[in-house]
């Protein structure tokens, strides 16, 4: 069983990260992970833009507090957000 979710919310820190390298555009799918070890947040969610078949994920930024809470309990096992 699949469960899809689509949802929008801001992605921050994009100044950090060369977004013309990662070539993100809106309504770009994202491809998100848990970054427990985070000393600034144990909850917040790594958005990263999937790369091509021979190029490697690049990092956009982290999505925004308030979703990241909410999308901590989504991707618990068995749950896991895809692209």
């Amino acid at each position: 069983m699949e469960l899809l979710v689509f949802f929008e919310c801001q992605v921050r820190g994009v100044k950090f990260y060369d977004l013309r390298e990662a070539g993100a555009r809106w309504g770009t799918s994202l491809r998100l992970a848990k970054e427990p070890s985070n000393l600034h947040d144990p909850l917040c969610v790594a958005a990263w833009v999937p790369g091509s078949p021979r190029a490697r994920p690049l990092m956009l930024g982290h999505v925004a507090k308030e979703a990241a809470r909410w999308l901590n309990q989504l991707l618990q096992p068995p749950y896991r957000v895809t692209r």
